[in-house]
């Protein structure tokens, strides 16, 4: 999976009626990555701490919110296991 980091500034400005000196807060510095689904090549703006429970849940590997649902789907319609429709080498959904 190719990887770029962002880091995204999160910044409140306060009510006018408080004094200058604090007339912003920050709030979050939160840095993300682009990950690609390993089944369809979507690309999502994720959280390093994110990718890692997605490729936990997925033996290893990075899938969408899409596909995600899809392979729960067809796990609940055919029976079969998590590892097994994963490593299926098609795409699970056609875009």
């Amino acid at each position: 999976m190719s990887a770029t980091m962002m880091s995204d500034l999160i910044v409140i400005s306060a009510s006018e009626t408080q004094p200058a000196t604090i007339s912003s807060i920050l709030v979050a510095h939160i840095e993300v990555e682009f990950a690609i689904c390993d089944c369809c090549g979507l690309t999502e703006e994720c959280t390093q701490a994110y990718i890692e429970r997605i490729r936990e849940r997925y033996n290893g590997k990075w899938v969408c919110g899409l596909c995600a649902e899809a392979v729960k789907d067809e796990i609940v319609r055919s029976e079969v296991q998590l590892k097994k429709r994963l490593d299926n080498a098609a795409p699970i959904v056609e875009i």
